[in-house]
């Protein structure tokens, strides 16, 4: 006897419900967002601090679209982001301070992100998403301790950059960094930056992660480390004092 082509649909319906794994089935990996804001206050904003800060943010959230994550490739904001070059025909201005000033907003407020998103692993561990590879400290109230100075110099005499990458004990979906800037006043505005990822496994309800040992420390630098003679975006800064240095498994450039 012929089976009707509905009940037959649903019986390979049923087939393929009673195929899948129950990991797949129980719904194992959930979707999470982290975020991390800034706010410039009108008084810590001098002219052209927020067009330099706009266009870093515009190359970062472009190459954003362009270039997804890839496993253990390590990001450097100068070379990748904004490929060694920092033009008047991007969007980058002069300021009091010297040209492209403010633009370490968009690392900076990166530098955030990556020090707050974590994900629970299939072990049930609460770890990092992304890690550190190179973080030369910005001292600046806005950016609070995670200012991090970048310098495009063509002569590769001035190094300073921020470089990160994808914590590799990470296997969920590739993580998806969005930008939202939004001026709040002539001389004021506020940055915010999400990112949306996986766990790799959905604990029971009412079951915390398994907090991972912190690997570092995250205190306000207390000098410009690789500095200049000026801080990119506080020239006031005081000179680096002797005996400040990074975490041990952050890089700084001198």
């Amino acid at each position: 006897m012929r089976i009707a082509r509905p009940l037959l649909t649903i019986f390979l319906a049923l087939a393929l419900i009673g195929a899948v794994s129950p990991a797949a089935a129980g719904g194992l990996t959930t979707t999470r967002t982290a975020e991390a804001r800034i706010t410039y206050y009108a008084q810590h904003v001098y002219g052209g601090r927020l067009t330099n800060a706009q266009a870093a943010f515009a190359r970062f959230e472009r190459w954003l679209a362009k270039n997804p994550f890839a496993e253990r490739r390590t990001y450097s904001f100068t070379r990748d982001v904004l490929e060694d070059s920092m033009l008047e025909e991007q969007g980058f201005v002069d300021t009091a301070y010297g040209f492209g000033y403010g633009a370490c907003g968009a690392p900076s407020l990166l530098n955030q992100l990556v020090h707050t998103a974590r994900f629970i692993d299939s072990d049930g561990t609460e770890k990092p998403l992304f890690e550190v590879r190179r973080w030369t400290r910005e001292r600046n109230p806005t950016y609070g301790p995670f200012g991090a100075a970048i310098y495009v110099d063509p002569t590769g005499k001035r190094a300073s950059d921020y470089r990160w990458r994808i914590n590799p004990a990470y296997d969920g979906a590739t993580p998806k960094i969005e930008i939202s800037f939004q001026m709040t006043g002539d001389k004021s505005a506020e940055v915010l930056m999400t990112v949306t990822y996986t766990d790799e496994i959905g604990l029971p309800d009412g079951e915390p992660a398994t907090k991972a040992k912190p690997t570092r420390k995250i205190t306000p630098p207390q000098g410009l480390f690789g500095g200049e003679l000026k801080n990119a975006d506080n020239p006031d800064a005081a000179a680096p004092q002797k005996g400040d240095q990074p975490p041990a498994d952050e890089e700084s450039s001198k």
